[in-house]
């Protein structure tokens, strides 16, 4: 059976602004922006202007994001240092104390700072269109899909050059659901959402919508400064960005970020802790019976497998929409990440990366 995961089509709107992007129809007929202009093989001044525009917005974009990561290690090393004692309590408290400690310098500080360095770039207006229950079932099961796969090549990763190197995430996640949820589910995907695919997308997407979402998806999986979740995150940063780009619903890309959280930093940790901590376990049956553990391994991988089918069936049908200010072919890379800023992010992070592996 195939699934049909067409978005509805759009009334018309004869008098948009020029600037406004074509949304809706996720896997739909190419529609050009308002007042398009073809493309001509050879650079023209104004393919010039807008190399020059371009190359402005990512460097403030990426010297905001370089930013934003510089002021969060520094202050959480002030506020671990000065609380040391509360993190290391061995008490209930101690997981709690340790997402503040890192969170609320995030969240209340270096995010801020970043979007306001930002805020000279004026985002693209766009319509809101939502999806369909089944349409965003389709695109969760792809989701999912693609975080596994993710997710194996950086285990696989880790395994190969730091085999004794102890996924940080595990030591954080699972040891207090409500901490987990309030932090992990809920305020995560909210200001991660807002800030890579709103606030980033919608402030570069003139120039291209393909490498708006990429990179978009790239800084995202950088901001996790480790190679465990480096892979998946930017799978996913991929699947949220498409999904914004063509919908500009925020609340659909956090609703699905939520639900992948749940699962990673709630339910999964639950029962590996039911199973005694062996991983291993979830995904076996012992004495003949499936245990709940088993279950749901079992059913993880069906949706896992089921999600790649879906994501061959209807890749060819993606599509990214020609723009007003289009770079010319063969610039974008360049323009994107070949810029000081960029540059300086992605050693940064690749440093804080490394630090991770043989810490």
């Amino acid at each position: 059976m195939r699934f049909n995961v067409n978005a509805p089509n759009q009334p018309p709107h004869p008098n948009l602004p020029p600037n406004w992007a074509p949304q809706g129809n996720p896997f739909g007929p190419p529609m050009p922006y308002p007042y398009r202009q073809a493309m001509n093989q050879q650079r023209t001044p104004q393919d010039e202007r807008n190399i020059a525009l371009a190359r402005k917005r990512y460097t403030r974009v990426a010297a905001s994001l370089l930013v934003m990561i510089v002021v969060w290690y520094l202050l959480t090393a002030l506020l671990s240092n000065i609380f040391s004692t509360a993190i290391h309590s061995g008490t209930s408290a101690e997981y709690a104390m340790m997402y503040l400690v890192s969170d609320v310098p995030l969240y209340g500080v270096a995010i801020p700072l970043a979007i306001w360095n930002m805020s000279g770039i004026k985002p693209v207006k766009t319509r809101r269109f939502g999806l369909s229950a089944k349409q965003y079932i389709v695109f969760l099961v792809m989701t999912f899909a693609v975080m596994y796969v993710g997710n194996i090549i950086g285990s696989v990763f880790m395994g190969l050059f730091a085999p004794n190197t102890i996924n940080p995430i595990t030591q954080l996640m699972g040891h207090s659901p409500v901490v987990d949820i309030v932090f992990a589910v809920i305020l995560g995907p909210i200001v991660e959402e807002w800030l890579f695919r709103k606030q980033i997308i919608s402030r570069l997407r003139l120039f291209g919508e393909k490498t708006a979402v990429i990179f978009s998806a790239f800084v995202f999986a950088l901001f996790h400064a480790n190679i465990y979740q480096f892979f998946y995150a930017f799978g996913i940063g991929i699947m949220f960005g498409y999904i914004y780009m063509r919908t500009s619903s925020l609340w659909t890309t956090i609703t699905m970020h939520m639900i992948i959280n749940l699962n990673g930093a709630v339910i999964a940790p639950a029962l590996v802790n039911a199973v005694g901590g062996q991983e291993e376990l979830v995904y076996s049956a012992q004495n003949g019976v499936v245990s709940v553990a088993a279950l749901y391994g079992l059913v993880m991988m069906a949706v896992a497998i089921v999600g790649v089918v879906f994501f061959v069936r209807n890749i060819h049908r993606t599509e990214f929409y020609h723009t007003p200010c289009q770079l010319p072919k063969g610039t974008a890379g360049k323009v994107a990440y070949g810029n000081p800023a960029s540059i300086a992010f992605m050693v940064l992070c690749g440093l804080l990366m490394l630090w991770q592996m043989v810490a």
